[in-house]
């Protein structure tokens, strides 16, 4: 997935996917934020959540740290449908 060429600061990634979930109630969702470096790829930060507490529209996600901590001013936009 490649971000808006000068748009570091606030990138906007125009990507939609689609699954095919069998048992949604044990299904969870984990979104993972990477720096993509040259050398490799920096974790930046991650959120998981149950499938079905997904709510249709415009979400702000919190992002936390890979022992589970909040990360002050770390979040991200997701649209869901």
């Amino acid at each position: 997935m490649a971000s808006q060429p000068t748009n570091g600061d606030n990138p906007i990634f125009d990507e939609s996917f689609e699954f095919q979930i069998n048992l949604p109630e044990l299904a969870m969702v984990r979104f993972v934020v990477l720096d993509d470096d040259f050398i490799g790829d920096e974790f930046i930060g991650q959120y998981t959540i149950p499938l079905e507490c997904l709510q249709p529209g415009y979400r702000h996600v919190p992002l936390q740290s890979l022992t589970g901590e909040d990360l002050p001013h770390a979040k991200f936009r997701l649209y869901v449908r």
